[in-house]
């Protein structure tokens, strides 16, 4: 995927990367790794080309058509037929739009995964956490900067800066 990784001794590593990610020629599979999925996918949804993201069997009954429903909103091609991996996104670099809506009652980790996306971006970016139920963890982590301060608009939205 354009990233080494070398061990110089046992307690360091080296991470080497044009900062692009290239599709694999290969489903990337993360086993039963939920938060490792849900983050990957936004991550990937800025990349370019086609990537798949799978996992073991509980993986896949493992929800992610919050995330994929938000990542759609904001001109992503991706597709989770059944609502849980595997995971196909068609990637063109960029979000089309820069406000989303998810809902955040089933899972934080779809806004973090968010936030860490939309930090990529070069325009503020705002989330709005929708929803009956929303997770107690989603609105702390609507809260924090995912790498730079934010302009807290109220309990459920959030704007980060470009």
């Amino acid at each position: 995927m354009g990233v080494t990784v070398e061990e110089p001794d046992a307690t360091t590593f080296v991470v080497t990367s044009s900062g692009e990610l290239k599709p694999p020629a290969e489903a990337l599979f993360l086993g039963n790794a939920g938060t490792a999925t849900r983050f990957l996918t936004a991550a990937l949804a800025l990349g370019n080309g086609r990537y798949v993201v799978d996992g073991d069997e509980h993986m896949r009954k493992r929800p992610i058509r919050p995330l994929v429903d938000a990542l759609q909103s904001l001109g992503v091609t991706i597709d989770a037929p059944t609502g849980c991996p595997p995971v196909t996104i068609e990637a063109n670099g960029r979000f089309s739009k820069n406000k989303v809506v998810i809902d955040a009652g089933l899972s934080s980790q779809y806004v973090s995964a968010l936030q860490m996306a939309a930090a990529c971006g070069s325009e503020p970016f705002e989330i709005e956490l929708a929803g009956a139920d929303i997770a107690p963890a989603a609105i702390s982590t609507s809260r924090l900067p995912p790498c730079a301060p934010s302009e807290q608009k109220s309990r459920s939205r959030r704007r980060l800066p470009g």
